[in-house]
């Protein structure tokens, strides 16, 4: 299969703030249906400026296709690292397995740099838990969740 030339690098939230033109809403509301869409961008920044996030993303020449964002914390009664997804998108019209499978190698490398196991979460039945089993991820946990 012939693939549009993606180009998949670290990034910065100030990228992914300034290029984004609504992938960030269009994952929140995809993964989040009907509940309000708010990011709070200096929240991200101070975490960046602390060393507790790295963005990925993949850019198709000079627009933004999709990006991964991870959070880096120590579970502080293990000590265990880990890098867990807060965000991973690809847009419509993109090759989004391709463009996840080389973002998802990429964000296991940079976990793999700071020693910390890498997590990526999906809803249930989700399309991402598909790829993630067939990129060696396997499923580890159910998360329950209450509104309140």
């Amino acid at each position: 299969m012939l693939h549009a030339v993606l180009t998949v690098r670290r990034s910065s939230i100030a990228e992914l703030r300034a290029e984004e033109h609504g992938l960030c809403a269009m994952n929140w509301d995809e993964a989040h249906p009907g509940e309000p869409f708010a990011i709070d961008w200096e929240l991200y920044h101070q975490l960046e400026d602390r060393g507790a996030v790295d963005v990925l993303a993949a850019w198709d020449g000079s627009r933004m296709a999709g990006y991964i964002v991870t959070t880096h914390y120590v579970h502080p009664q293990s000590g265990e690292r880990t890098a867990c997804s807060a965000g991973c998108y690809v847009r419509a019209g993109a090759d989004a397995g391709f463009a996840l499978r080389r973002m998802l190698r990429l964000a296991a490398d940079v976990a793999r740099s700071r020693s910390s196991a890498l997590v990526v979460d999906d809803r249930v039945n989700g399309r991402l838990g598909r790829l993630l089993c067939r990129e060696g991820f396997r499923p580890v946990s159910t998360v329950y969740a209450r509104s309140l």
